[in-house]
C-alpha cells in the first residue's frame, strides 16, 4: 500500500502533499474537513461518502475531489462484501487560492476515470515515478496542474450529465461501450440500442464528450489496454487486443502506437 508525503513547496504554483494507492481504506469523519485539496478514488470494492447530509456511493473508478474545509465523512460499503481499497491525492501550491478558478467552482468534484483520461493511471504513474525517484518538484507541479485541469473538464460534465439527452441516449451507450468493449460494438449497433440513427447519436456524442460515438469506444479500448499492459504482464499484446475489441493484433498496434507515440509492447516495458 504505498503512500507518499512530500514538503508543501511555498515556491511552486502546484504541489503534491501526499498520494497513495492500493490503500486499505478505514471509514473517515472530518467534522472540519481537511486542510488541502483531497481527491479519493475507489480503486476496488465500493465506498460511500457522506456531503451535506446526502449519502452518495464511489464505485470502482469513481471519484469526489474535497475542498479544504469540506465537512466529510467515507467509509467502506460493507454490503458488497468487498474490501474497499483506494487511491488518493492532497494538493497544495502556491496558486491553492486560485484552485476554484481553476476548477470552475469551490464545490467537491465528482469525476471518474474515462477515455480522454483515467486518474487511476494518473496516480498510479505518479507512485510508480516516486518508488523509482525519478520525478523532481518541477515534474511534480506540472502533473498537478494537468490533474485539476481535467477535474475541472469533470466538473463540466457534472453540468452536462444532468441534461435530459444525455440522461437518455449517452449514458446508456457509455454504460454499452464500458462494460461490452471487447465485444464487436459499431455505432449503429449502439444508436440501435437507444433507438436512434447513428448520425443522431454522433452529433450528441459531439455535443456531450467533444468526441465522436466512434473517437469514445475507440478510447475506451486503448484506455482498458494500457491498464491490461501495465498489470497484467503475464498476458500477450495479441490476447490484450483480443480482450479489448480488435479482431487484427497488427491494426490494435498501429492504432495504439497511433494514439500513444510507442508500440504496445515500449509502454509495456516502460
Amino acid at each position: 500500500m504505498p503512500i507518499y508525503f512530500q514538503p508543501i513547496s511555498e515556491n511552486l504554483p502546484f504541489s503534491l502533499e501526499s498520494i497513495g494507492n492500493h490503500w486499505l481504506q478505514d471509514s473517515v469523519s472530518r467534522k472540519l474537513g481537511y486542510a488541502h485539496y483531497h481527491w479519493l478514488q475507489t480503486e476496488s470494492g465500493q465506498g460511500q461518502i457522506q456531503l451535506a447530509g446526502q449519502l452518495i456511493p464511489l464505485a470502482p473508478g469513481e471519484g469526489v475531489l474535497l475542498p479544504p474545509f469540506t465537512p466529510h465523512a467515507y467509509f467502506p460499503d460493507t454490503g458488497t462484501g468487498e474490501t474497499w481499497r483506494t487511491r488518493f491525492v492532497t494538493l497544495n501550491g502556491l496558486l491553492a487560492d486560485q484552485f476554484p478558478k481553476i476548477l470552475g467552482t469551490n464545490q467537491p468534484i465528482f469525476a471518474k476515470d474515462n477515455p480522454e483520461f483515467s486518474y487511476s493511471f494518473w496516480i498510479d504513474q505518479i507512485v510508480n515515478l516516486l518508488e523509482n525517484r525519478t520525478l523532481d518538484t518541477a515534474q511534480t507541479s506540472g502533473a498537478c496542474y494537468q490533474l485539476l485541469m481535467y477535474l475541472s473538464k469533470g466538473y463540466e460534465n457534472q453540468l452536462a450529465t444532468s441534461h435530459p439527452l444525455f440522461q437518455q441516449y449517452i449514458s446508456p451507450t457509455i454504460t454499452k461501450i464500458e462494460t461490452a468493449y471487447a465485444e464487436d460494438l459499431t455505432v449503429e449497433r449502439l444508436a440501435a440500442e437507444v433507438f436512434i440513427t447513428p448520425q443522431y447519436l454522433t452529433r450528441l456524442f459531439r455535443r456531450f464528450t467533444g468526441k465522436t460515438t466512434q473517437q469514445y469506444l475507440l478510447d475506451t479500448r486503448l484506455n482498458k489496454a494500457k491498464a491490461f499492459l501495465m498489470y497484467h504482464q503475464e498476458r500477450s499484446v495479441e490476447t490484450i487486443a483480443s480482450q479489448v475489441g480488435f479482431s487484427s493484433v497488427s491494426r490494435f498496434v498501429q492504432v495504439f502506437k497511433e494514439k500513444n507515440g510507442v508500440t504496445p509492447g515500449r509502454f509495456r516495458r516502460g
